[in-house]
């Protein structure tokens, strides 16, 4: 599903274009590694939760990045309501949603 949103351009992938969606008012759900380090992750969680958007964690980097085909990633936006909301009903009924709006 992450890798649909991707291909059809409505993701963007790593922390810079991220960060700029979330400001930009763009994002609809944000989805980070868990791997990625605390500092990064305490600046995207707190982005995330200024623009009263959703995250979740997603595997390691290189999990996260196989899924929009590039060798890795630590975070993922996406910028389509629709997708955003299949991918938060999937991760709800796998009963790991790690944050919210």
């Amino acid at each position: 599903m992450i890798g649909l949103a991707f291909k059809a351009g409505r993701a963007v992938s790593g922390l810079d274009a991220v960060e700029q969606s979330l400001r930009k008012g763009k994002s609809c759900l944000v989805i980070i590694s868990n791997d990625l380090t605390d500092n990064s992750r305490d600046k995207v969680v707190s982005a995330c939760a200024a623009a009263r958007v959703p995250w979740m964690v997603l595997g390691d980097r290189y999990e996260l990045g196989a899924c929009i085909g590039k060798e890795y990633r630590v975070a993922v936006s996406i910028n389509d309501s629709g997708f955003a909301k299949a991918l938060a009903e999937l991760d709800a009924g796998a009963g790991k949603n790690n944050g919210g709006a």
